[in-house]
């Protein structure tokens, strides 16, 4: 993975740089791959609850968080972009001849061999990057992501681009695990939750510059019209008043109460 920074030979280039790389795939599993249309912002009843938001195609991958499906080695076919997170997934193919997508750990290329680790092991050399195991079978200080908070919930904590836990102290008489997570804070959870060792893919994802609305409106996302450039009757901010009144929302309501 790299960047690329595009020259400025049209307006939707200028500024624009993008990941690339020369081992991603964009081949997909039919069996996996799921078609959707996204709700652009309402609950079921119709009803506009997340404002910007517009409905346009994509596809969805079916991404195992769980890991629990076989104890048996899998072979990583290719690694992938995926449309609706910002992490790589990777395509794997079990020894017993299914396939799967997993999030793509940090260095997995085509090639790599990956497992899940449901015996009680201890850490041993069959521990290798990408491998889920169980919180309770690796060492204090060790890296991992997709961190699952409840046991066979599957992975809910670590899943985003270039995002890691650290585990602090494991405690073997109570069975729970002292970890710090992405945002810094400190939880316990169950020895018994798996992780996958190593650190999420795609670390440089927060340097790239979508560079032109157009490429975000493609994703989903649509313009708001600014509150101070409509007329009073439409937004608390119309009119272009000078006023000491706080900055408040459409409804009138507080926009930044705490700061």
């Amino acid at each position: 993975m790299f960047l690329k920074k595009y020259a400025p030979s049209n307006n939707g280039s200028r500024h624009q740089i993008k990941l690339n790389s020369l081992t991603l795939s964009s081949d997909k599993c039919g069996g996996l791959n799921l078609g959707f249309k996204k709700s652009a912002g309402r609950d079921n009843s119709g009803r506009v609850v997340l404002r910007g938001r517009r409905g346009y195609l994509s596809n969805y991958l079916l991404v195992d968080f769980k890991r629990r499906g076989t104890t048996k080695m899998a072979l990583v076919l290719n690694n992938t972009k995926n449309s609706n997170r910002n992490a790589l997934v990777s395509l794997i193919k079990y020894s017993t001849g299914g396939y799967s997508y997993v999030l793509t750990a940090l260095g997995f290329i085509n090639g790599f061999w990956t497992q899940s680790m449901n015996r009680p092991e201890r850490f041993s050399f069959k521990y290798a990057v990408g491998c889920a195991v169980f919180l309770k079978h690796i060492p204090n200080q060790s890296v991992f992501f997709n961190l699952e908070v409840r046991e066979r919930e599957g992975g809910k904590i670590a899943r985003a681009a270039g995002t890691s836990c650290f585990l602090i102290q494991m405690n073997h008489e109570t069975n729970l695990a002292f970890i710090k997570i992405p945002s810094g804070l400190r939880i316990k959870v169950s020895a018994y939750c798996l992780v996958v060792l190593g650190r999420s893919s795609n670390p440089f994802f927060y340097k790239t510059v979508v560079g032109k609305f157009g490429n975000n409106f493609k994703k989903g996302f649509k313009s708001k019209v600014r509150g101070v450039a409509m007329n009073p009757v439409d937004h608390p901010h119309g009119g272009r008043t000078k006023t000491n009144s706080p900055e408040t929302s459409l409804w009138g309501k507080i926009a930044k109460k705490n700061k």
